[in-house]
């Protein structure tokens, strides 16, 4: 007994005729004349009396139809809520950096205008945010590629849909306090970003969070060419921490430029563009190809999409 062959009994015992039933499931009348009598052989009994004209259901028939009734109603009550329960929910994996500041904030934006969705949010360093994702149930993994085209840490583009939501321009971070800013030419740039020479930090000491692998790479690549020393050293702390430390050392950090809209620490440092060297990475959101993205997923991408497109404010430099 399979739900397939009860739903073809169905069929048949409300059309009262294995053709017109046959035409109503698109199957040919000897497929469904064979699943009958499969039926039958399991149980050893006769489900419809053939010898009338339209078909009746013998009595073992009817047990059986009731029963088949039975379960499928039960089949269809779970599908009913298991649909219900998917077009409501929404399950995002994100780092530790955007699970703190800016998935809430886009998530406070998706209540308001889907109050009744149930929110999930998972979070993991980067290098193990999708280590399970073969057996977790996630809709988005909300990240950032640090560096196109090479992300060792993403999974290969044929398994994975990315979606752009925002691009983030790698920034200068420094204290306010830094001895350094008394020598700086700082010059402005069309959009009123401050903006300074790499060639004026020689000999600065420059740190990155260890959260992102790859700024490392972008750290030495910016660097590379620029005349004066230059040491590049890794911290053990994320975004939000490192910006605290930042402000009461003479370290000089990479960071993505979210980071001044989201980060509560980032009182007492100064952002600058770097003059000449422009570069960005887009952070996305990823989920398995071939999965079509329920509501509250796709309303999310939108709602993230609108919400970061404005330019970000030029950071005032006291």
């Amino acid at each position: 007994m399979t739900f397939r062959q009860l739903e073809y009994l169905e069929a048949i015992a409300l059309e009262r005729s294995i053709s017109r039933a046959a035409e109503k499931l698109f199957v040919s009348q000897s497929a469904l004349s064979q699943q009958v009598i499969a039926m039958e052989n399991e149980y050893q009994i006769q489900i419809f009396d053939r010898a009338k004209t339209p078909l009746e259901l013998t009595a073992d028939g009817q047990l059986y139809l009731h029963t088949a009734q039975e379960l499928l109603r039960v089949k269809r009550q779970f599908e009913a809520t298991v649909r219900h329960r998917r077009q409501h929910s929404l399950c995002i994996k994100t780092v530790p950096f955007y699970a703190a500041n800016v998935v809430p904030y886009l998530l406070s934006k998706l209540h308001r205008e889907l109050p009744q969705v149930e929110v999930q949010l998972k979070m993991d360093w980067a290098p193990n945010l999708f280590c399970t994702s073969y057996h977790e149930k996630v809709d988005l993994y909300v990240h950032a590629f640090d560096m196109d085209p090479y992300e060792p840490l993403i999974p290969p583009s044929d398994t994975m849909e990315q979606e752009v939501i925002l691009e983030e321009e790698i920034v200068l971070a420094l204290s306010a306090l830094h001895p350094l800013l008394a020598g700086l030419s700082i010059e402005t740039d069309g959009e009123g970003w401050p903006c300074i020479d790499l060639a004026d930090l020689a000999g600065a000491a420059f740190i990155l969070p260890s959260t992102s692998v790859r700024l490392l790479d972008i750290a030495h690549l910016l660097c590379s060419g620029v005349a004066g020393e230059h040491t590049v050293r890794v911290s053990d702390k994320g975004f939000d921490a490192l910006l605290g430390q930042l402000q009461y050392s003479n370290s000089v950090a990479f960071l993505p430029s979210t980071v001044i809209r989201f980060c509560p620490t980032a009182i007492g440092v100064r952002f600058f563009r770097i003059r000449g060297k422009a570069m960005r990475r887009p952070v996305v959101a990823a989920y398995p190809k071939g999965i079509e993205l329920n509501t509250p997923a796709r309303q999310f991408i939108r709602i993230a999409r609108e919400a970061m497109a404005a330019p970000l404010e030029p950071p005032r430099i006291g």
